[in-house]
């Protein structure tokens, strides 16, 4: 839907990367048509850790749920302009959401069986989906941990260094899985399957509000 330019912050490739961060992930800087780097969160993508801990700090400086400060400048609402969230984005988060581990709790399958019913596949389809959506899992995994082990050994990479292009290129990879597991999932459920997964996509980005980073107010 939209091409995104290749301008990176380290803040991206720790929110793209680390699965921890289930709930925060970064756009890429956009053209003239859309926003530069975005911080993204999702209504219904699971707790984790990092948002468990977000949670707590903004219960500290109380903020509880029905506090909830105005969107900044510069922020996109997609429950009110959901067009301007790119399809990538929504696909993203999407799968981030549907996640669960290799090993679910009930509560965890029952969770994820909520969101499926959501999409409305048949049980071919179901089966076929959670298989990619499994795949994307254990690739983000193992991109994960690359991109620990390199920022527990350099927390702060330069931009001209091997460092940060081990992490540009994790994060290519990244964004190659979601074009990847779309592409399966477009192959291998039926035509309506597809479709009603892309609807639920389409839909989904009504939940997702971006956030300009320090960097994007800027100009850089």
């Amino acid at each position: 839907m939209q091409t995104l330019a290749k301008q990176k912050t380290l803040l991206g490739l720790l929110g793209m990367l680390t699965l921890a961060a289930y709930a925060f992930v970064i756009m890429r800087p956009g053209t003239a048509e859309g926003p530069k780097v975005h911080s993204v969160t999702c209504n219904s993508c699971p707790t984790s850790s990092l948002a468990a801990a977000r949670r707590a700090a903004a219960s500290a400086a109380g903020l509880g749920p029905q506090a909830e400060p105005a969107l900044p400048p510069g922020a996109i609402d997609g429950a009110k302009n959901p067009e301007l969230i790119p399809d990538d984005i929504a696909y993203k988060m999407l799968f981030l959401s549907i996640m669960e581990p290799q090993n679910p709790t009930d509560a965890q399958k029952a969770r994820q069986e909520a969101k499926l019913r959501m999409i409305g596949l048949s049980d071919d389809d179901k089966a076929g989906f959670l298989a990619k959506v499994g795949e994307f899992r254990d690739r983000l995994n193992d991109l994960g941990t690359q991109t620990q082990g390199i920022l527990k050994a350099t927390p702060k990479p330069a931009r001209d260094s091997a460092e940060w292009q081990e992490l540009s290129d994790i994060e290519q990879q990244t964004n190659t899985a979601v074009t990847d597991t779309v592409e399966a999932l477009r192959a291998g459920l039926t035509q309506e399957g597809f479709a009603k997964f892309q609807a639920r996509m389409l839909a989904f980005k009504r939940t997702i509000k971006a956030f300009p980073t320090p960097n994007s107010q800027s100009g850089e």
